[in-house]
C-alpha cells in the first residue's frame, strides 16, 4: 500500500490494511484521540475493509492538491509536507490539521466532512500553516493564504483575521461518516477541480 512509503503489504486482507492505515495516521497526530477508529460501530469490519481497499485512491487527489499548492511558490521556499486522509472524531469539530511536529510536516484532512470538489480548498487552508511553519491565523498566515488563493484561482481572503479560520470557504457533506463507511454516491476515485 502506498500509504506505508510505497511498500506493498503482502498477504494482508483489506480489513487489516484499513486498520493499519488508521494506526499509521494516529501516529501523525498531536494526540491519537483525534482519529475516529470506529471502535463503537457495528460496521467496523466493513469500514476497515473499505479504507484498506480505497485509501490510496482517496489520498491520490490529496497529493495532487498538495503539489498544486507547492507550485504556487519557488521550489526552494516549499517545506517538506505529506498529506493523508483521516477520519476525525465528530466531537472535535474541525476538518483538517497541520502537524508541524512531524518531519515532513503532515496535513491530515477528514475528506468525509467536505465535498470532494472542495478538498483542494481544505488543503489550501492547511498548507498555508505548513508553508509558514507555525500555527494560528495571523497576518502572515493571511498573506500566505492570499498568495495560494490567487495562485489557484480562489477569491483571496477578506482582510479580517477572523475570516481566516475558515478560508477558503468549502462545502461540507451531509453525512460526515458516509465516505468512511463506503456508502454509494462517493466516487472510488474522486476528481478534483484545480481551477475554479
Amino acid at each position: 500500500m502506498a500509504f506505508l512509503g510505497g511498500e506493498a503489504l503482502t498477504g494482508c486482507d483489506r480489513e487489516h490494511q484499513g486498520r493499519a492505515y488508521l494506526q499509521f495516521v494516529e501516529q501523525l497526530t498531536p494526540e491519537p484521540q483525534i482519529i475516529e477508529t470506529f471502535a463503537q460501530s457495528h460496521e467496523q469490519t466493513k469500514i476497515y475493509a473499505w479504507i484498506g481497499a480505497s485509501i490510496d485512491a482517496i489520498n491520490h487527489p490529496l497529493q495532487m492538491a498538495l503539489a498544486a499548492c507547492q507550485q504556487c511558490f519557488p521550489a526552494g521556499e516549499c517545506p517538506e509536507v505529506a498529506v493523508y486522509a483521516a477520519p476525525f472524531k465528530d466531537s472535535l469539530g474541525f476538518d483538517g490539521l497541520c502537524n508541524l511536529w512531524t518531519h515532513p510536516f503532515t496535513l491530515l484532512v477528514d475528506v468525509g466532512r467536505v465535498v470532494p470538489e472542495d478538498w483542494l480548498k481544505l488543503i489550501v487552508h492547511e498548507y498555508a500553516h505548513a508553508h509558514l511553519g507555525h500555527p494560528g491565523h495571523s497576518q502572515d498566515y493571511g498573506a500566505v493564504l492570499a498568495h495560494l488563493c490567487l495562485g489557484l484561482g480562489f477569491r483571496p481572503p477578506p482582510s479580517s483575521l477572523d475570516s481566516l479560520h475558515h478560508w477558503p470557504n468549502y462545502r461540507r457533506t451531509d453525512d460526515i461518516t458516509a465516505l468512511w463507511r463506503g456508502i454509494a454516491g462517493y466516487p472510488s476515485r474522486p476528481t478534483l477541480r484545480f481551477w475554479p
